[in-house]
């Protein structure tokens, strides 16, 4: 998860956080579990108060050649921070992998992990330390598609929904003023 402060320009100052697990064994076998309260917490501390609090989800699917239990985890991760936005009452936006980087990854492979960490670092120069392995790819999608919703809200990229709300890329979900139902 990257965290862009809306009212900087450019060179907004950037906060990453990895998605917060822990290993756990059962039956012999090891895996990670979300933990479902500090990914709570970490929305509400970096929720601003001092203005419109937005968040971006990539728009996530399975792939061939993908496990079945590495794919209802990844879904489940997607699902969990869906449920977090819309308790918390964040508005969010859904982006296919192929929209942000067909803006931000222009002129690079976009099929190479690499072009996603040396985009990152040009946008923040200051979070190169963070993104210095390669492991750190992650880290960078995260940061630039944080930046794509950040253009986007701004309006400094077009937005396909400007009259339509769904669409094969960009689903938005924002939360009406007059909704007062509970979940």
């Amino acid at each position: 998860m990257a965290v862009i402060h809306p009212e900087f320009d450019g060179k907004a100052p950037v906060v990453v956080f990895d998605t917060p697990s822990c290993a756990v064994t059962r039956s012999g076998k090891h895996r990670h579990e979300y933990l479902i309260e500090v990914m709570r917490d970490i929305l509400m501390r970096e929720a601003r108060t001092d203005c419109e609090s937005f968040a971006v989800l990539e728009a996530v699917h399975s792939m061939p050649g993908q496990g079945v239990s590495s794919c209802f985890s990844f879904g489940r991760g997607l699902g969990i921070w869906e449920g977090l936005l819309v308790g918390c009452g964040i508005p969010y936006q859904k982006i296919a992998p192929q929209t942000w980087k067909k803006d931000l990854l222009r002129d690079m492979a976009r099929d190479n992990k690499d072009s996603s960490r040396i985009a990152a670092m040009r946008l923040f120069p200051s979070m190169s330390e963070q993104l210095a392995r390669k492991k750190d790819d992650g880290r960078a999608e995260a940061i630039l598609l944080a930046e794509f919703g950040r253009r986007l809200r701004k309006g400094t990229i077009h937005n396909p929904l400007t009259s339509v709300r769904e669409s094969s890329t960009i689903t938005t979900v924002e939360r009406r003023s007059d909704d007062h139902s509970t979940v």
